[in-house]
C-alpha cells in the first residue's frame, strides 16, 4: 500500500478555484444545451419560415467552439499548475 509519509503529499481534492471553473462551464453547457432545444421559445406561427440552414448552423457551431476552447485553456492552465507544483517538490 503507502509508504509512511506518501499520502501527506497527496492533494485533497479539487480546489476553490477549479471547482468554480468547472461549475461555469456546466453552467455554459446547460445554456447552449437550452438554446439549441429551443427551451423556453414559442413554436413558429404558421406563415413564419423557420431559420435557414446556414443560420442555423452558424449559431450552433459558434459557442461549441468557444466552450472547447475555454476548456482547452482549463486544461493548458491545470497541467501548467500541476507541472510547476512538481517542479517545486522535486
Amino acid at each position: 500500500m503507502c509508504s509512511p509519509g506518501c499520502c501527506s503529499r497527496v492533494s485533497s481534492g479539487p480546489r476553490l478555484h477549479d471547482q468554480t471553473l468547472i461549475g461555469a462551464m456546466i453552467c455554459v453547457v446547460l445554456y447552449v444545451t437550452a438554446r439549441r432545444v429551443g427551451w423556453g421559445r414559442l413554436p413558429l406561427e404558421e406563415g413564419e419560415e423557420p431559420p435557414s440552414w446556414w443560420l442555423l448552423a452558424l449559431m450552433m457551431g459558434v459557442p461549441f467552439r468557444i466552450l472547447a476552447a475555454l476548456m482547452a485553456l482549463a486544461l493548458a492552465y491545470s497541467a501548467a499548475l500541476a507541472h510547476a507544483a512538481a517542479q517545486r517538490s522535486a
